[in-house]
Formats: structure tokens, C-alpha cells, sequence
């Protein structure tokens, strides 16, 4: 499983953040939440409502290291025995599934 955030621009020039969450074999998306204002509380909840969700579907999580994923976000993770990874800083390419999906989405938008 692979997650980041897309950001979305608004005719009305307000700025839209969704988080979503990609199975890596599948490519199946699940869109966890749009916020204007994305918050290590309001990740931690996405992840909480992502493993309720999908109770046993996934061993690890790939993220990169933005400030939303706090440490209480991997911590719903490790909780649940699934490994959370994150990615070098400025690397989007450690995180191609997640990235390559957002670039699809801009393209077919």
C-alpha cells in the first residue's frame, strides 16, 4: 500500500488536499479524505478509517515524509502489525505508484 496527498485547485482559487491510499499490486485507490487543511490528526483518523476498512489487506505503507504523517499516523500502523516506510526526502521516484497515479489522474482531468 502506497499513500500521499494530490492537491486540488478550485475556479473559486481554494485548494482542496486529498489523501489517498493505492494498493500496490492491485492499483486499486481508496480515497481516504479532501481537506483544505490536512493535519497529523486528520491523517491519523484517515489511517484508523483505511484499517477499518480493510482490516488484514496489507503488510507495510509507503509515504513520503511531509509533515501530515506524524508519528501517531505510522503508530496506527505498527498497531495493527503493518510496517510503515517512508521515503528520502525529495526521492519521488521511492514512491512511483503513488506518484505515477496523481499524474494520471492530472492527465485524464
Amino acid at each position: 500500500m502506497a499513500t500521499d496527498f494530490c492537491c486540488v485547485d478550485t475556479a473559486t482559487l481554494r485548494r482542496f488536499h486529498v489523501l489517498f491510499f493505492i494498493e500496490v499490486g492491485s492499483r486499486r485507490v481508496h480515497l481516504a479524505g479532501i481537506t483544505t487543511n490536512p493535519t497529523g490528526a486528520w491523517t491519523t483518523q484517515a489511517a484508523r478509517n483505511l484499517l477499518y476498512e480493510l482490516p488484514d489487506g496489507f503488510r507495510f505503507v509507503i509515504h513520503d515524509g511531509a509533515g501530515q504523517y506524524s508519528p501517531s499516523f505510522d503508530a496506527v500502523f505498527e498497531a495493527a502489525g503493518i510496517e510503515p516506510i517512508t521515503t528520502p526526502p525529495r526521492a519521488p521516484m521511492a514512491n512511483t505508484y503513488a506518484e505515477r497515479w496523481v499524474r494520471t489522474l492530472r492527465h485524464e482531468l
